[in-house]
């Protein structure tokens, strides 16, 4: 495959992303309207009562417009929020622009219009609730006792000292009114449906800008021992709160079964997954491989796939490499393995990780000075059991493949995320997106 190939299979799998993933695009496949009666994938519900409008993310703006132009005059009132400055023309559906990543007043202030909206309503009435990425931090509403300034001291301390976005939202739940299943109870006895842009990995419902309107998988004990964990200095009203919960003082969030959601549906309608299945298969002959290791055991690198057709390996490592290890070390690593479904993943990772690089170093088409871009994790976090040795010897087997990644191409750089470990694409996405354009401005040259 020439250089002019490669740049129009690149531009069909980037376009083909770009459409399947427009709002326009999913909120179609999803809702139909006839007369009254609203279709959402094929259930028919009929408008017999209000139809409210709500949504949080950078996209909830676009998604609002397409819901609009679909029911018109139906919609009894709405309300979004939006990124600042990522705004779009609304007729019908209330629109505030506020803080994200930050959380900020008028998000606050925002949730408050909200819950206004949707207090009084009725069984028939329906609730048609927007989500998208940065949903999370577009809808702050403080639990009682905590403050939006503590708050946001909480999520930097955390951010600074390494915690991952589960582990962030595990927290942020806990000292919220809104998240982690709890906007389900402001909306009842109302029908609600989620349609959900998930930008997380694996699409676990409760994470997804925080689960507004899913049960909640996580506890107060569960966020208590992370800020332990982490041996962050949270404000004294944060650790009141989360041990108050912990010792059942204070209600939990609702969790599977809770009878708050008899009413409520949660539909994903946009994810990774769907962008990969977008391009068709024929674009993927460079490495024929790729996409099948990808979707067969790369669960968490299914997103890479398009991105492979024009030189970008962007890699967020989630578990310590085989090679390199003592064999001691590596019997004690596969024990770990098989003990979790997680280290199951990671084992699989690195093998089809081995594999891929292998056949790419021995494919019949070589990369010679097609740029290539590494992105790797900035700092490593020590494994639970290992010796500090023995983490090093994982850390240096880690740097010694991201090497012979480097070395596929005479054209290819290292961007080193510092301050993210395993998901670079949730703590640090613009680098992902300024590699991809950067890519993308090469191929065009």
């Amino acid at each position: 495959m020439n250089l002019t190939q490669l740049r129009q299979c690149s531009r069909q799998i980037w376009e083909s992303a770009l459409h399947a993933a427009n709002p326009a695009t999913c909120i179609d496949n999803t809702l139909e309207v006839h007369g009254n009666v609203l279709s959402v994938r094929g259930k028919e519900l009929p408008i017999a009562g209000k139809l409210i409008v709500i949504g949080a993310g950078k996209a909830a703006s676009r998604m609002a417009q397409v819901v609009e132009e679909k029911l018109g005059d139906r919609i009894t009132g709405g309300l979004v929020v939006t990124k600042y400055a990522h705004g779009l023309p609304l007729r019908r559906i209330r629109q505030v622009e506020a803080g994200h990543p930050i959380p900020d007043a008028m998000g606050v202030a925002a949730v408050r219009e909200m819950r206004e909206l949707l207090r009084g309503l009725k069984s028939e009435d329906i609730v048609l609730c927007l989500l998208s990425g940065g949903g999370s931090a577009l809808w702050p509403a403080p639990a009682e006792g905590i403050t939006l300034e503590q708050k946001q001291e909480v999520t930097s301390l955390l951010l600074r000292a390494g915690a991952t976005i589960l582990e962030l939202n595990a927290v942020r739940k806990h000292l919220s009114a809104i998240k982690g299943g709890q906007l389900a109870a402001w909306a009842a006895p109302a029908r609600v449906i989620s349609l959900i842009m998930s930008d997380v990995i694996g699409d676990p419902l409760d994470f997804i800008a925080s689960g507004p309107t899913a049960p909640d998988t996580t506890s107060f004990p569960e966020a208590l021992s992370i800020i332990q964990k982490y041996g962050v200095d949270v404000p004294p009203a944060v650790v009141e709160r989360l041990q108050a919960g912990a010792r059942g003082q204070i209600p939990d969030t609702p969790k599977p079964g809770d009878p708050v959601f008899r009413n409520v549906e949660n539909l994903i309608i946009a994810n990774n997954r769907l962008l990969v299945d977008a391009a068709p298969d024929e674009l993927f002959v460079r490495v024929p491989s790729w996409r099948n290791a990808i979707e067969g055991k790369l669960g968490l690198y299914r997103t890479l796939a398009p991105l492979s057709s024009f030189g970008l390996l962007a890699f967020t490592p989630g578990s310590i490499p085989n090679r390199g290890m003592p064999d001691d070390v590596l019997a004690q690593y596969r024990a770990i393995a098989v003990s979790t479904d997680y280290f199951q993943t990671g084992v699989a990772e690195n093998e089809a990780f081995e594999s891929n690089l292998t056949e790419v170093r021995n494919a019949n088409v070589s990369l010679r000075d097609m740029p290539l871009i590494l992105i790797s994790r900035g700092y490593w976090d020590a494994m639970p059991g290992f010796s500090e040795i023995e983490n090093q010897q994982a850390w240096q087997a880690w740097n010694e493949m991201q090497s012979e990644m480097l070395s596929l191409s005479s054209n290819s750089r290292q961007i080193v995320a510092i301050e993210s470990e395993h998901n670079i694409q949730l703590q640090q996405p613009k680098l992902i997106v300024d590699a991809i354009l950067e890519l993308i401005e090469a191929t065009q040259e």
